[in-house]
C-alpha cells in the first residue's frame, strides 16, 4: 500500500466506526464543511527491519522488514453559534462527550479489529488519543471541539538483503 491508499482505508474504517459523522477526508484541509467531520493524515512512512517492532508484537516479524505508516486521525465536532454563557456551557459539554464517545468507539474497534475490517494487513493496538486542543477556529470560520488519535498501520515487505 501508498500513503494514498492507506489514507483512504483508515477513512472507510473511521466512517464505519463512527456512523455519525458527515463529512470526511483522507488528507489535511484547511477548511471545513459539515461538522462532525474527521481529518486522516499520513504523518510519516518508513521501512524498517520488523524483529522487535514493539507496535506489532504478535506478527511474525522475525527476518523480515515492515512498511509502518503513521497516522492521525483528526476529529472535529461543531461548537454551533451560542449566544449566551449558559449555552456555551452546554455546547462545551455535549461537544466533549461526543468526541469521548467517538474516540471510545474507535479504541474498540482498533483493538477488536486489527486489520481495521480486512482492509489493512495490521494495525497496531498501541495508540493515543489527545483532546489538549479543545477548541478550534478555521480559516474559513468554522468553529468546533477536537481531538486527535495517533496510530500505526503496518505491511510486511519481501526485501532483498
Amino acid at each position: 500500500m501508498n500513503e494514498r491508499e492507506v489514507a483512504l482505508a483508515v477513512e472507510e474504517w473511521v466512517n464505519d466506526v463512527i456512523p455519525e459523522l458527515v463529512k470526511s477526508y483522507p488528507y489535511v484541509t484547511a477548511g471545513k464543511a459539515d461538522l462532525p467531520d474527521a481529518m486522516i493524515d499520513v504523518q510519516e512512512k518508513s521501512i524498517q527491519r520488523g524483529k522487535g517492532d514493539e507496535r506489532f508484537p504478535w506478527a511474525e516479524l522475525q527476518q523480515r522488514s515492515l512498511k509502518v505508516f503513521d497516522i492521525q486521525i483528526s476529529l472535529m465536532v461543531d461548537r454551533g453559534d451560542v449566544a449566551t454563557p449558559e449555552e456555551r456551557e452546554k455546547a462545551d459539554e455535549a461537544g466533549t462527550v461526543q468526541l469521548q464517545e467517538f474516540g471510545a468507539a474507535l479504541e474498540e474497534a482498533l483493538l477488536s479489529q486489527p486489520t481495521l475490517g480486512d482492509r489493512v494487513q495490521m494495525a497496531s493496538p498501541y495508540h493515543s488519543a489527545n483532546y489538549a486542543l479543545p477548541f478550534v477556529k478555521y480559516a474559513d470560520g468554522t468553529r468546533g471541539r477536537q481531538m486527535t488519535m495517533s496510530m500505526s498501520v503496518g505491511e510486511l515487505v519481501d526485501q532483498e538483503d
